[in-house]
C-alpha cells in the first residue's frame, strides 16, 4: 500500500487518500470506505411513524419495525391481593350489621308515633263534644252510629263522676266499658281505653267549674297497670 495520493474505487464512487503520517489510520480508512455498500442505515417512515431498514439507499426490501411485547409477570399482574378482600369484606359486613340494627328501632318508632297521633285524635274528638254542650248537660258519645239514642249518654260534669270508653285503632268508638274491664283489661272491644273523670272545683264557685281530666291508655288487652297512658287535663264551667 501507497500514501501517494492514490485513487480508490468503492461502490461505483471515486475517493482519493492524501498523504498521511500515519499509516495505520489510512489502512482503516480505506477498509471503512470499501465496507460502505454493505452497511444498512436505520430511517423514519413518516407515513406509519415506524423505525424500517433500508438497503443501500433505495426503498426497496422495506420492514416494518416491531416493538418488543412488554409481558407483566403474574407476580405484577392487576388485582385485588386476600388481604385487601379480607379487609374490604370486614368493613361491609360491620356497616352492614350497625344498618339491620336500626330496623327494629325505626319499626318501633313508626309504631309508637302512629299510637300517638290516633291518641291525640280521640282527646281532641272528646273535648270538642265537651265544648259543644253545658256543664251540667254534656253529651258523652258512647257509641260508633252517634244517631242511635244508646250511644249517647248527658253526662253532668258539674259532679265527681269518672267513664270509660273503648276505642278502636282507627279512633272510631266501640261503646262503653265497666270498671271491671278497665282494671283487668278487655279483649274484642278496641285498642284504646279511654277514662274520662271530672272533679268540681272547691270551693264552689259561680258559675260552676270543674277540672276535666281524659286519660288514653294502651294496649287495652293487659291491667291498668301495665298500660302506656296520655293524660290530657282542662277547665269548663257554666258561661
Amino acid at each position: 500500500m501507497r500514501a501517494s495520493g492514490r485513487k480508490w474505487e468503492v461502490g461505483g464512487s471515486a475517493f482519493t487518500v492524501s498523504r498521511s503520517p500515519f499509516p495505520v489510520f489510512k489502512t482503516w480508512l480505506l477498509l471503512v470506505l470499501k465496507s460502505a455498500p454493505n452497511r444498512k442505515p436505520k430511517i423514519k417512515d413518516p407515513a406509519e411513524g415506524k423505525s424500517c431498514l433500508m438497503t443501500g439507499f433505495g426503498t426497496e426490501n422495506r420492514k416494518p419495525f416491531t416493538p418488543p411485547s412488554k409481558k407483566l409477570s403474574p407476580r405484577f399482574a392487576p388485582g385485588f391481593s386476600l388481604i385487601e378482600v379480607v379487609v374490604a369484606m370486614g368493613i361491609l359486613t360491620f356497616a352492614l350489621v350497625g344498618l339491620l340494627a336500626l330496623f327494629p328501632v325505626a319499626l318501633q318508632t313508626a309504631a309508637e308515633s302512629k299510637s300517638e297521633t290516633r291518641i291525640t285524635q280521640i282527646a281532641q274528638s272528646v273535648f270538642a263534644d265537651l265544648k259543644a254542650s253545658p256543664l251540667s248537660a254534656n253529651v258523652l258519645i258512647v257509641g260508633n252510629d252517634i244517631q242511635q239514642s244508646g250511644n249517647r249518654q248527658t253526662v253532668n260534669f258539674s259532679t265527681a263522676q269518672t267513664h270509660y270508653i273503648g276505642y278502636n285503632a282507627d279512633g272510631t268508638c266501640v261503646g262503653a266499658l265497666t270498671v271491671d274491664n278497665y282494671n283487668n283489661g278487655i279483649s274484642g272491644k278496641g285498642e284504646f281505653i279511654l277514662k274520662l273523670s271530672s272533679v268540681p272545683v272547691t270551693p264552689s264557685t259561680i258559675p260552676a267549674l270543674s277540672t276535666i281530666t281524659l286519660s288514653v291508655e294502651s294496649p287495652s288487652t293487659v291491667p291498668e297497670a301495665n298500660r302506656q297512658k296520655v293524660i290530657f287535663v282542662t277547665m269548663k264551667g257554666d258561661l
